[in-house]
């Protein structure tokens, strides 16, 4: 994969013909665990916590572009229609290693592997710019992959 973007982008239809999502300039991917907590009875007071189940949710915005139809078209179809897009990716430049791209993407298999777009939000600039925006929840699992940029 070459890095369209200076430093990150995002791709739709990763597994046929990988189209990258024009015109975005803001990213961001937040990986969690969801805990549970172990009572302290009898304990030196201190709570135990046990990782049990992790999650991803996220942003991504940018100019809106209507002639982009093979990768925003595909995200504001997907929050229109209220489907789970499960291939799509999600590139950062290594900032440690030059030459290097790591990338997160859904698993192939299993029911619920994507996200779901969560919001989208549209706005448009006194000078007629228009921006957007989408947020997403993450479904299953998220697998990151290590890569030499060509």
């Amino acid at each position: 994969m070459k890095l369209k973007g200076r430093y990150a982008c995002v791709t739709v239809n990763a597994s046929t013909t990988e189209k990258v999502v024009a015109e975005l300039n803001k990213q961001d991917l937040d990986r969690a665990s969801d805990v549970l907590i172990t009572p302290v009875f009898g304990s030196d007071g201190w709570q135990e916590v046990t990782a049990v189940s992790k999650k991803y949710t996220g942003t991504f915005e940018g100019y809106y572009d209507p002639t982009d139809i093979t990768g925003l078209a595909v995200l504001q179809d997907s929050m229109e229609e209220g489907t789970l897009l499960n291939d799509i990716r999600f590139y950062y430049k290594y900032a440690t290693e030059a030459g290097k791209l790591i990338h997160y993407d859904t698993p192939a298999d299993g029911e619920c592997c994507g996200v779901v777009i969560t919001n989208l939000k549209t706005r448009v600039d006194v000078n007629g710019v228009g921006e957007i925006s989408f947020a997403y929840e993450g479904c299953g699992g998220l697998i990151s992959r290590t890569e030499v940029l060509t």
